[in-house]
């Protein structure tokens, strides 16, 4: 335990002083007699003419070509770099798809301090020329090196719905009857917002979130080292709408939907030069209904059989609100300041019919039970989360300190009652009293969790860059369960101390890393990205009884990516990332929890994190204007395996539910997509996934060995009818794929989406059918040691949905700043 502490001790010391040292380095440098020099200019892109924004400019030493300064262009191509030393210098200006251009013998001196370079053009590249035209569309999914990224206002189909809804047609994601995301068909994913971790985690975090206010998704199946390992798959970035234009502008947005479903949510911004302040709410209120049947079968000297006929209800509540304030003090240095704070509830309401009774040889043993359930759970999660934020930039072109805390804290209860009736055959009540009545409780109070961020960045050339960062979180818990019976003959509950517990959690992690960035070759083809962390762990689970577990580990996790441009229109990548995925707090409770009258749920305390070695290779080759196909090899394995079982238990005649690592699994697959633009007025999206997974395991005398090829596929298509009238139609269809104790069937569902704009498209009205055919349903098979059990879905469908979406100033730029001319005073 010291050994490690000292390790990260020094890893850390070792980083600050390098911050310290560089910082100081940069600081003495300002110090020369004569710094108020600077160059001015204006990018503009040849075919269009108009101002290319992002456009890196490098200021450079003739004398050892060593980058001294720089800038990246505005909005409308406009750039200044400030503060230069009299001198001799020479620029070069640099934008993807776009011939780098040199403009040498800019001097500096007391008599020219302001170098005005004008208008500079930038000719597209002779493999892209013909192709290449610039427009205002984003396409629906961007490629970059080490991620996907979702432009979300593509896609109609989502208004009024949530982040769930805007991932329902996006490449590796998969959404299922109950609106439970996974990432490669592992729903073991981190959800980011905005960079920062979600307070809440998977699908709870996407559903909380309105898809009127992101502005994309980044889909990362092979993160850098710079981010944080967990989760199997991946990690999901959702990028909220914030700092629009400068001066005031904002969006409201309101649908209803059928079923009694409703949304509201605000975004308000305000933005000029030195602040930045913007606050939103959301309030969304959904119901769903459904069906399922469930068939079970035990195998003893006396088998049993179960029926299970349920009508399900779901209501979904979330009331939230958020707020940001950004100050910049200079020009080199900012400040930040988020919070955010809701209310996640949800309902699930279960009535079911039962039927029970016990055979042999196809004899029937004793007489069939038939029996009636009610089950009502009610789930609240209350949170609070800041965040705070200091940048401080040493130059304009990405040197530069982030320090970022995070402190949220988490209120959360369970509810749950049930009672059974005795029927007929025809399910007709006999008593109203119930023959049965219980009820629980898992309640956590006062959840926190707290982070802390140190990130360097320093580009050390216009290719070349190095991170570094270090990194500490901390995260406790207090969960209580309760188990109650009702005492029909004193009319009072019971409280059943050998079903009820407490489970005490703290886990505190610390970690560092290093990543390095370069390019190589003619016009820098071939660039690569490498990294290293390193995560010492503790976790500690305890209970009231005083039995507790310890897990007290480090680890290494490396990352690789590379990409080789071909030329202009082809594209080679290659990563390759180790993952960790650690157990939820649930999974841990090391007590047995009520289900039903014939099932139970218990955790695992000893469960360990699972591993992954995650390897994927891409080509991408861009054909036309907003057009490209991509091809992506990808291989996963994951070790020591977390995976949920079913095991009957004869001596209780109860199923439990439960946890437990197992060896390995595999996924071996490719995936294609075609993101394709024939005409102006149409555009569709196709993608597949084709890929073999196979589970294989000997734990604790249990062989398994499960192998399938599994197929999915998504296709987005968008009619522009007219300028301000869009038609989308979506399909997804998701293949049958085994599991760790069985097989899951294969769904697909339809959707449809029309969109008007009205008022100078300030107003935009969305109609939506969602699951236009009722073809989503679920459908899975399970055999666990000595039974069997079938399970079918289904949800309400079709859904239909109105959204209407009002923009203040029509995120228009509202400033008093006017294109840079090239004409004005000398400084």
């Amino acid at each position: 335990m010291k050994n490690k502490n000292t390790i990260i001790y020094y890893i850390f010391a070792l980083l600050i002083s390098l911050n310290i040292n560089l910082y100081s380095q940069d600081k003495s440098s300002k110090t020369k007699s004569s710094i108020n020099g600077k160059i001015t200019g204006k990018v503009i892109e040849s075919e269009s003419g108009k101002g290319l924004a992002y456009t890196n400019i490098y200021v450079k030493s003739p004398k050892d070509d060593a980058v001294l300064t720089g800038a990246i262009s505005d909005q409308k191509g406009n750039f200044s770099v400030k503060n230069l030393p009299n001198g001799e210098y020479y620029v070069d200006v640099k934008f993807i798809g776009y011939k780098k251009l040199r403009i040498d013998d800019i001097k500096i001196t007391n008599k020219q301090k302001h170098k005005k370079l004008g208008t500079i053009t930038l000719q597209l590249s002779a493999a892209v020329a013909d192709e290449v035209v610039v427009v205002g569309d984003k396409m629906d999914v961007e490629y970059l090196l080490d991620k996907k990224v979702v432009n979300v206002s593509k896609n109609i189909n989502s208004a009024g719905g949530s982040a769930v809804d805007a991932l329902e047609n996006v490449p590796s994601v998969d959404v299922d009857i109950e609106g439970s995301v996974s990432l490669r068909g592992s729903s073991n994913f981190t959800v980011f917002v905005n960079g920062k971790p979600s307070i809440l985690s998977g699908t709870d975090a996407l559903e909380i979130i309105p898809a009127e206010t992101i502005d994309k998704i980044e889909i990362i199946t092979n993160p850098s080292a710079k981010y944080d390992p967990e989760g199997m798959a991946g990690i999901m970035n959702v990028i909220l709408k914030k700092e629009i234009q400068s001066g005031f502008n904002g969006i409201i947005n309101a649908g209803i939907g059928s079923n009694n479903k409703y949304n509201g949510d605000f975004l308000v911004n305000y933005f000029n030069d030195k602040i930045n302040f913007f606050i939103g709410g959301n309030y969304r209120d959904n119901n769903y209904n459904g069906y399922s049947l469930s068939e079970q079968e035990t195998y003893t000297d006396t088998n049993t059989f179960m029926i299970r006929e349920r009508d399900r209800v779901r209501q979904r509540e979330n009331h939230s609100g958020r707020f940001g304030i950004g100050y910049q003090f200079s020009e080199k240095t900012s400040a930040a300041l988020e919070g955010n704070a809701g209310l996640y509830e949800s309902k699930r309401m279960n009535f079911s019919n039962i039927s029970y009774w016990e055979g042999y040889d196809g004899l029937l043993l004793g007489d069939t039970v038939f029996n009636y359930n009610e089950e009502v759970s009610n789930r609240s999660h209350q949170y609070i989360g800041i965040n705070t934020n200091l940048s401080h930039k040493f130059n304009d072109l990405g040197h530069k300190l982030d320090a970022n805390f995070n402190y949220s804290i988490n209120n959360s209860d369970e509810p749950s009652a049930q009672s059974e009736y005795d029927t007929d055959a025809t399910y007709s009540i006999k008593d109203l009293a119930p023959s049965k009545k219980i009820r629980t409780s898992e309640k956590s109070d006062d959840e926190y969790q707290w982070r802390l961020n140190v990130d360097y960045t320093n580009p050390i050339s216009d290719v070349t860059s190095f991170e570094a960062g270090y990194q500490a979180r901390f995260a406790n818990s207090t969960e209580a369960y309760d188990y109650e019976d009702f005492d029909y003959e004193n009319s009072q509950w019971l409280h059943i101390d050998s079903l009820s517990n407490v489970m005490d959690f703290s886990r505190m992690i610390h970690s560092s890393y290093v990543t390095f960035a370069s390019a190589l070759g003619d016009d820098n083809k071939f660039s690569y990205l490498l990294g290293l962390r390193g995560e010492y762990t503790k976790r500690e689970t305890g209970l009231k009884s005083d039995y507790s577990f310890v897990i007290d580990r480090f680890d290494f996790f490396p990352t690789v990516h590379t990409a080789y441009s071909i030329n202009k229109k082809n594209q080679v990548s290659a990563s390759y990332s180790r993952r960790i995925d650690r157990p939820r707090g649930w999974f841990l409770e090391p007590y047995t929890s009520y289900i039903d009258e014939y099932t139970r749920r218990v955790g695992n305390p000893e469960l360990e994190p699972e591993y992954s070695n995650s390897y994927e290779v891409n080509y991408q080759y861009a054909f036309a204007k907003s057009s490209f196909v991509s091809v992506e090899a990808f291989h996963k394995h994951n070790n020591n395996l977390i995976s949920r079982f079913r095991e009957y238990d004869a001596e209780t005649n109860l199923t439990y539910h439960y946890f437990k690592n197992i060896d390995d699994d595999y996924s071996t697959g490719i995936e294609l997509m075609l993101n394709w633009k024939p005409i102006n007025w149409f555009a569709i999206n196709v993608s597949g996934n084709y890929y073999n997974y196979r589970i294989q395991s000997n734990t604790d005398g249990q062989v398994i060995d499960q192998n399938d090829n599994t197929f999915s596929g998504k296709s987005n298509v968008t009619f522009n009818i007219l300028e301000d009238t869009r038609l989308q139609v979506s399909a997804n269809y998701r293949g049958a794929s085994v599991t760790a104790q069985g097989r899951s069937e294969d769904s697909w569902r339809m959707n449809l989406a029309l969109r008007q704009e009205f008022l100078k498209r300030s107003l935009s009205v969305v109609f939506s059918v969602r699951d236009v055919f009722g073809t989503g349903n679920r459908e899975y098979t399970s055999y666990g040691i000595n039974s069997m059990s079938h399970d079918y879905m289904e949800r309400e469908s079709p859904q239909f949905r109105l959204n209407l979406s009002y923009r203040i100033n029509n995120y228009k730029d509202n400033s008093k700043y006017k294109e840079y001319s090239g004409e004005g005073e000398e400084d």
